[in-house]
C-alpha cells in the first residue's frame, strides 16, 4: 500500500475514531488529582542547602536595559533565602563542598557597574569584549561574601569564543573549565597563579561535549559527546584528569530517527552512567570501568500500556501512520537522580509542537518508570532534595512573576507549590546533601 493511500485511510479512520471517543473512553483521573496536598512546611523545610543563580532581567534589542540584578540566593528551605549576593551576568558555576566555595564564571563591565536602570549596547554583552570581560568570582557559601574576583585573560575568551566556559571540577588549586567547542575544550585555571595553564585537554575523541560531569572516584570527567558531522552519533568519553588518557563507548541509536542518539546523561553509584533519549523514552546503563553498555530499556513502555486503553493506543497508532517524517532536533533532557542512586527523574520528552508537561520517575533497579507526575507547566530544571522529595522548577511565562516550584513527596504521595522570587527564572541551581 502506497504512503498517500495509507495516509488517506489513516486520516479517515482517525476522524471517525475521534468523533466516537466520548462513547469509548473510560473515565480517567490524572496522577496529580490522586495526590493529596502535602504539608508545605514539612516538605520545604527538608530542602537545603541549595544555591540558585538568578540571571536577572534585561529588556530591549539593540539597547539593553537592566530591570533586575543578577544574583545568587542560598536556601536552607524554600520559604526564605538565608543570604542573597548580587553578581554579574552568569555563564556557569561550580560548588566545592569541602572548602565551602562557589566558583562563578560571570560577565561584568570594567567601566560600568551593573545596576538597575543601566542601559548599554547589546553588542557589549555577548560575546565578551574588552570593556565587558569574563570574571572568575569565588564566594564563601556560608555567608555569600566574595572571596576574590579575577578577570580572565584574553586567550580564554578567544578559546571560548561563542562557547563560554563553565567550571566542572576542582583538584587542589586547579579549577577545570569546559567549553562546548571542538578542539581543546577543557581548560585548566591555576587558582594560586590566577592564570590558565598552557596545556588543556580535549573532552571528546570525536565531536563536541554536550554534558560534562566529574567523578571523584575516577578522578575523571565523564562526557556525553555528539558528533554532528556523522548524523549526530553519540559516545560517552571518560577523560582522566591525572594523565589525560581517554576511554570511550559508542552509543546505539535509541529511536527511529537519526537524531535519537541520547540527549541526557547522569552519573549513578558504583561508577555507572545513565544515558537517556527522552523523545524515544529509552535509557542505557554504562559501566564506566569496562566502558560497556550493561542494560538498555524503553523505560515508559509498561507504564503507558497500563494507563492507556485500546482506543488511546489505536489513536496513537493512527497518528504515527499518518504523520510526516520527523525533523531533526536536539532537546537537552532534564534529569535528576536521588542521593541513594535509586530513582531517576526525567522530563516527558519534547513533542513535535509542545514542550514536556510531565516527569517520569524511573526505578534504576529495573530501568522502568514507576510513576508519571503531571505538571501545570513545562519543567525548566529539577533536583532531588533527598531520597524521597523531588523539586521541579517550572518555566516562566512572565519574568515579572516568581518562579514556581512543585515539591513532590514521593513516599507520602504529597505535593506542594512554592513560589521562589527569581527575576529570570532558575538559571542554575546547586544542591548539597
Amino acid at each position: 500500500m502506497s504512503r498517500p493511500v495509507r495516509i488517506f485511510i489513516g486520516a479517515s479512520l482517525l476522524i471517525v475514531l475521534l468523533l466516537s471517543l466520548p462513547f469509548w473512553l473510560p473515565a480517567t483521573r490524572s496522577l496529580a488529582s490522586e495526590i493529596a496536598p502535602g504539608d508545605l512546611d514539612s516538605i520545604a523545610g527538608a530542602v537545603g542547602p541549595m544555591f540558585i543563580w538568578d540571571s536577572g532581567w534585561i529588556t530591549g534589542s539593540m539597547t539593553q536595559r537592566v530591570l533586575e540584578m543578577p544574583r545568587i540566593m542560598a536556601f536552607n528551605g524554600l520559604d526564605e533565602a538565608i543570604w542573597v549576593t548580587e553578581t554579574g551576568f552568569p555563564f556557569g558555576s561550580f560548588y566545592d563542598q569541602p572548602s565551602n566555595r562557589l566558583f562563578l564564571i560571570e560577565q561584568r563591565g570594567t567601566e560600568e557597574k551593573i545596576e538597575k536602570g543601566l542601559t548599554f549596547d547589546s553588542e557589549r554583552l555577548y560575546p565578551p569584549s574588552k570593556n565587558w570581560p569574563l570574571f572568575l568570582t569565588i564566594l564563601d557559601t556560608r555567608n555569600g561574601k566574595e572571596i576574590s574576583s579575577t578577570q580572565l585573560d584574553a586567550p580564554f575568551v578567544i578559546w571560548a569564543n561563542n562557547s563560554i566556559g563553565r567550571p566542572v571540577a576542582l583538584r587542589g588549586d586547579l579549577l577545570y573549565i569546559m567549553t562546548y567547542g571542538s578542539g581543546t575544550n577543557l581548560l585548566i585555571f591555576d587558582l594560586k597563579q590566577k592564570s590558565f595553564l598552557d596545556e588543556g585537554l580535549k573532552l571528546c575523541e570525536a565531536g563536541y561535549p554536550t554534558q560534562v560531569h566529574y567523578s571523584n572516584e575516577l578522578e575523571s570527567t565523564v562526557t556525553l559527546c555528539t558528533d554532528f558531522s556523522t548524523g549526530m552519533d553519540n559516545a560517552v568519553t571518560v577523560t582522566s584528569l591525572r594523565d589525560g588518557l581517554q576511554r570511550s563507548v559508542e552509543l546505539p541509536q535509541f529511536g527511529k530517527e537519526e537524531y535519537m542518539s541520547g540527549n541526557a546523561m547522569v552519573l549513578g553509584l558504583n561508577q555507572v552512567a545513565y544515558v537517556l533519549e527522552t523523545d524515544a523514552k529509552m535509557i542505557a546503563e554504562i559501566d564506566l570501568i569496562q566502558m560497556s553498555i550493561i542494560r538498555e530499556a524503553t523505560y515508559a513502555e509498561n507504564l503507558t500500556e497500563q494507563e492507556t486503553g485500546f482506543v488511546q493506543r489505536a489513536v496513537a497508532w493512527l497518528l504515527e501512520q499518518s504523520a510526516g517524517s520527523a525533523s531533526a532536533k536536539r532537546w537537552m533532557g532534564i534529569t535528576a537522580i536521588s542521593p541513594d542512586g535509586r530513582w531517576l527523574a526525567v522530563d516527558g520528552g519534547f513533542g513535535p509542537n509542545h514542550a514536556p508537561r510531565n516527569v517520569y520517575l524511573i526505578d534504576l533497579e529495573t530501568l522502568q518508570a514507576e510513576r508519571e507526575l503531571e505538571l501545570a507547566g513545562s519543567p525548566a530544571s529539577m533536583v532531588f532534595a533527598n531520597d524521597s522529595q523531588l523539586i521541579v522548577f517550572l518555566e516562566k511565562s512572565n519574568f515579572g512573576r516568581d518562579t514556581q516550584a512543585i515539591v513532590f513527596d514521593l513516599f507520602n504521595n504529597g505535593q506542594a507549590t512554592v513560589q521562589i522570587p527569581t527575576h529570570s527564572g532558575v538559571y542554575e541551581y546547586l544542591l548539597t546533601y
